[in-house]
């Protein structure tokens, strides 16, 4: 296996196809990621999945010329791993919530007449808050949870920047959480 001097003939040899290249890089950091997720997750079999789906990352993005040839590579490398850990994460959350919510709805209707009053209750006064806000910012909140538009979406429609619909969408949500709180503080005194 040829020896690489420096990091940046590392990713030349990369962006070229040669497989030394991706054998070199592999087997000098696979220990270190290897220890770092068992630390973090432990399990082998998901260890495996993650190195393989970062290192394909890795290659992915310097043969797109996303990483630059003068590179510190262990440093990229890391964040590609962390990344994917945490994707790999909420993935199997998500899967997880999913798999115990059809075990626990297959036969079983949670709904009963308090349970189902407090939801209309809760869903009258989020209207309720919504509906007291500055237009500005009801109309934000509205087409983004709601009506399901992304922020570019969003700023296409109303002619606003992405970066003031976030800035509303923030301070609609912060409106809201706060009348919210006042209502929870005041609620035992009557």
């Amino acid at each position: 296996m040829r020896e690489f001097s420096k990091e940046k003939n590392l990713i030349r040899a990369i962006i070229k196809a040669e497989k030394n290249g991706e054998e070199y890089i592999f087997k000098k950091f696979k220990g270190g990621l290897v220890w770092y997720l068992k630390k973090k997750i432990g399990n082998n079999e998901d260890v495996d999945d993650i190195i393989q789906e970062t290192f394909k990352n890795l290659f992915k993005s310097i043969r797109k010329g996303i990483i630059p040839p003068n590179a510190n590579l262990r440093d990229y490398l890391f964040g590609i791993l962390k990344n994917t850990l945490s994707e790999f994460m909420k993935k199997k959350s998500k899967d997880e919530m999913i798999k115990n919510q059809n075990d626990d709805n297959d036969f079983i209707d949670r709904r009963t007449p308090e349970t189902e009053y407090l939801r209309k209750e809760r869903t009258n006064f989020i209207v309720e808050c919504i509906d007291s806000l500055p237009k500005k910012y009801r109309e934000i909140l509205v087409l983004h949870y709601l009506q399901g538009y992304s922020i570019k979406e969003i700023s296409a429609l109303t002619n606003l920047s992405p970066g003031t619909v976030c800035y509303r969408l923030h301070i609609g949500r912060k409106k809201i959480i706060k009348k919210a709180n006042k209502k929870l503080i005041f609620a035992d005194i009557l």
